[in-house]
């Protein structure tokens, strides 16, 4: 039986990759949230999200692999 490799979304912040696994499930507002809490960021800040292109993510949309990149900046 062949393993699959587990799918990742690969995420700039502070200077740092993070690799979260992409399970289809959850929103950019969780994925914001998990990318705090690995990264011990503490502040209220509000964080947007742009995918590899620059487009602007949705704190409702689902995040995916294929957005390629996702990088986190203060608002």
């Amino acid at each position: 039986m062949m393993e699959t490799l587990e799918q990742t979304v690969r995420v700039i912040y502070g200077g740092s990759i993070f690799l979260l696994p992409d399970t289809g499930e959850e929103t950019i507002g969780q994925l914001v949230l998990n990318v705090k809490k690995l990264s011990g960021d503490v502040c209220e800040s509000n964080l947007i999200a742009r995918d590899h292109n620059g487009r602007l993510l949705d704190q409702g949309e689902r995040y995916s692999e294929s957005f390629g990149l996702v990088i986190l900046k203060a608002s």
